[in-house]
């Protein structure tokens, strides 16, 4: 009797026991659960932020102002349907000034001129003819390396004695390799070639 009670004893401290640990197992378990949600939610709570972060500044740069190229006003002439002067963009090309005029004429002679030329505010372009020669381009530019004395003296402050030295000059040292070059001239210093310069080409 005496032993059936101890033995009954030890049986109700293992049953503790076991409940303890399959109840400390259990808490653990979920425990660990609880955790790895609360961190899930936590991470998703952080990219959810910085989506809405990339979309905002998204957003900003979409209304921003777009940088709006400058109107310009180029004169042309020569052999185009439609002669006169025509309002293009800053950076845009003979070509499109070409085009703009109508297109060329069955007389022009596109191989004299360059048609990816930049057009420039306040230029004029003549577009040459077939058989015809010229000393300068269809911007209207004067060539130091081809243009006679009188082509010469269309140029700002240029008069006959100035040509006759630029002439001269070209003579002796074969041509003008570079604009520069006009400044060798006698008679022409820094501020005439700052004038002239944007006149001439060679």
């Amino acid at each position: 009797m005496w032993m059936f009670r101890i033995n009954k004893i030890e049986d109700g401290i293992l049953l503790v026991l076991i409940v303890f640990i399959i109840g400390a197992s259990i808490f653990l378990l979920l425990g660990d659960g609880v955790f790895r949600s609360e961190d899930s939610i936590e991470i998703r709570s952080s990219i959810e932020k910085e989506n809405s972060n990339i979309k905002d500044v998204e957003e900003k740069r979409s209304t921003l102002p777009k940088e709006v190229a400058k109107e310009i006003l180029v004169h042309i002439g020569g052999e185009v349907d439609n002669p006169g002067v025509y309002r293009l963009k800053e950076g845009d090309r003979l070509y499109q000034l070409v085009e703009k005029a109508g297109g060329p004429t069955a007389k022009a002679n596109l191989d004299l001129i360059n048609l990816v030329d930049e057009v420039r505010d306040g230029g004029k372009v003549i577009i040459p003819s077939q058989g015809g020669g010229s000393s300068g381009d269809a911007l209207g530019l004067v060539n130091i390396n081809s243009a006679t004395a009188n082509e010469l003296e269309t140029l700002s402050g240029v008069g006959p004695a100035t040509a006759g030295r630029i002439i001269d000059y070209r003579n002796k040292v074969g041509g003008f390799d570079s604009l520069e070059d006009l400044m060798e001239v006698s008679g022409i210093g820094e501020r005439t070639y700052d004038r002239l310069k944007d006149q001439i080409t060679y």
